[in-house]
């Protein structure tokens, strides 16, 4: 071989070498953690309806009634959200209520502005405190009221 004919055979060889240590520094980069979503706290997690399950004022259980587990949050992809209220009216579990507004999640903070609320009821901060593929429990500061917890499910 000639001198340029070694040089060349060479610059191929570290640039596989180089080529190769990349495709496995890359692969090993990607791990499994990824289909992992018990966890997660991404948008997608979020979007969808939620249904209540149990909630709690300052700690203590609030009594959630076959009627109530009926109320659902709708989180939709384009930030929209739709909070349906259920209640008896007479023997008849009807909506009571249903409000709409916007979303936004940063991490585990959420914020919903509602499109129609009494003043000082327009925007909540809620902390998520777990969101899997089936379940979403959050915390909300209610100011003199105190802390409410609510867990929903899919």
């Amino acid at each position: 071989m000639e001198l340029s004919e070694q040089s060349n055979f060479k610059m191929k060889k570290i640039t596989r070498g180089i080529t190769a240590l990349f495709l496995a520094t890359t692969m090993l980069a990607c791990s499994s953690d990824d289909d992992n979503n018990t966890a997660s706290n991404s948008e997608g997690d979020l979007v969808g309806t939620w249904y209540l399950e149990s909630q709690s004022l300052n700690g203590d259980d609030l009594e959630v009634n076959d009627c109530q587990m009926n109320e659902n949050v709708k989180f939709e992809s384009n930030g929209d959200i739709t909070y349906t209220y259920y209640t008896y009216f007479s023997a008849d579990c009807n909506i009571d209520a249903i409000e709409r507004g916007n979303w936004v999640k940063n991490g585990n903070d959420l914020t919903i502005s509602w499109d129609e609320a009494d003043a000082g009821l327009e925007t909540m901060n809620i902390d998520i405190l777990e969101l899997s593929d089936s379940t979403l429990r959050w915390r909300e500061n209610l100011g003199s009221e105190g802390t409410l917890e609510a867990e929903y499910s899919k």
